[in-house]
């Protein structure tokens, strides 16, 4: 390889190949500079290689702004091989591929950690040789992970197929853009325990938020809830946003509340819909506001309404503005204004806090699977 593509290759240059020859290519593209983890260790190298796992991303459909953050995430996250299966009308059927390497600086003075990236282009009608092609690039000895970014139910047979051979699978559709049926076709077949929604990984610090404010004596416990409202903000209000289905549904799940009936869809991204409480009713209200600076959307305000007793407490509001500053406020009975005002800082929504928790977190989540079913529910699936 001459100097100039080994250099293209080490910035993240795609450099063409033959898929018979992706092994030998990228053996002579690391070069000897390169010190694999778990190898031999080198004197002085200039990069270290790092695959922690096999991750198999599908992303069909146009570029997405944040597909860019996923990557350079998985990148410094999670060192993996990337296999990369993407649209292009041109190929026919034929399988076009590329590799790259994808670097970062994990301290100053300490060489370079990459891993490589594998992407491959097909058009639809190449679509049924990709499952092969991925099954010869993927490290036989590593676990693989299924990063679906397009509706499923527009490439049926190959979701099946590599959904099949993964150990975990992310879904990282749209929100709120996505058809919420698409979620539902992805999830619900054969029950696959392995499949995540990435919105849910992105609600960690809400959820960390809700059960603090329960620690306190002044909003009581947690079988006083009347009523939950939460507000989001998204690039659309065509449907309610996942985000805030998903934190309902969580709250849900937790407390053992079951849906009454079938929600009620008021337009502009409103859902109102009842939950049976252990010991009484439960109302909740999805608001969704437009945002068109958000990428994916975001809870903005969660508002807790709790039966009166002797406490003077009744409500409990929590504001985020998006910057990683929350309000946090207890409303007193008479409504005359926030009793307990007080400001809290958060992780500042970002997709490297998704990615991070979608790849690390454990596969066993009785929380995510109590949820899903109550998150279908109010989405109309």
């Amino acid at each position: 390889m001459s100097s100039s593509t080994v250099e293209a290759f080490y910035e993240g240059q795609g450099i063409p190949v033959e898929l018979t020859e992706v092994e030998q290519a990228l053996d002579q593209l690391w070069g000897p500079a390169a010190e694999k983890a778990g190898g031999p260790e080198l004197e002085s190298p200039a990069v270290t290689r790092v695959v922690l796992a096999n991750v198999v991303i599908v992303h069909f459909g146009s570029n997405r702004p944040e597909m860019e953050a996923t990557i350079e995430a998985i990148t410094t996250q999670y060192p993996s091989r990337m296999i990369v299966l993407r649209h292009d009308p041109g190929a026919g059927r034929k399988l076009l591929t590329e590799v790259s390497a994808q670097c970062h600086l994990p301290a100053p003075g300490r060489p370079q950690v990459c891993s490589e990236q594998i992407i491959l282009r097909t058009n639809v009608e190449g679509r049924d040789l990709l499952p092969g092609a991925v099954r010869s690039l993927v490290e036989s000895d590593l676990h693989s992970v299924l990063w679906w970014c397009d509706d499923p139910r527009e490439a049926p047979d190959l979701f099946e197929q590599l959904s099949g051979e993964a150990t975990r699978i992310i879904l990282d559709l749209p929100d709120p853009e996505t058809d919420p049926a698409s979620l539902a076709a992805a999830i619900e077949p054969g029950g696959r325990q392995s499949a995540r929604d990435l919105v849910w990984f992105g609600l960690t610090a809400w959820r960390s938020l809700i059960a603090d404010q329960f620690d306190s004596p002044a909003t009581g416990n947690l079988a006083r809830i009347a009523s939950v409202r939460v507000r989001s903000i998204g690039k659309e209000t065509n449907r309610p946003h996942r985000a805030a289905a998903w934190l309902i549904a969580w709250l849900a799940g937790q407390l053992g509340w079951k849906p009454e009936g079938s929600p009620r869809f008021k337009g502009k991204g409103r859902v109102e819909a009842a939950f049976r409480g252990p010991e009484d009713s439960v109302d909740v209200i999805i608001e969704s506001e437009p945002g068109e600076s958000i990428s994916r959307a975001q809870i903005a305000e969660v508002e807790i309404r709790l039966r009166p007793e002797a406490q003077t407490a009744t409500t409990l509001r929590i504001q985020c503005d998006g910057q990683g500053t929350c309000e946090i406020c207890v409303i007193d009975a008479a409504g005359q204004g926030c009793a307990f005002p007080r400001l809290v800082k958060v992780p500042v929504p970002e997709t490297t806090h998704s990615v991070s928790a979608a790849l690390l977190t454990d596969r066993s989540d009785p929380p995510y699977h109590r949820a899903l079913p109550i998150t279908l529910w109010l989405l109309g699936c």
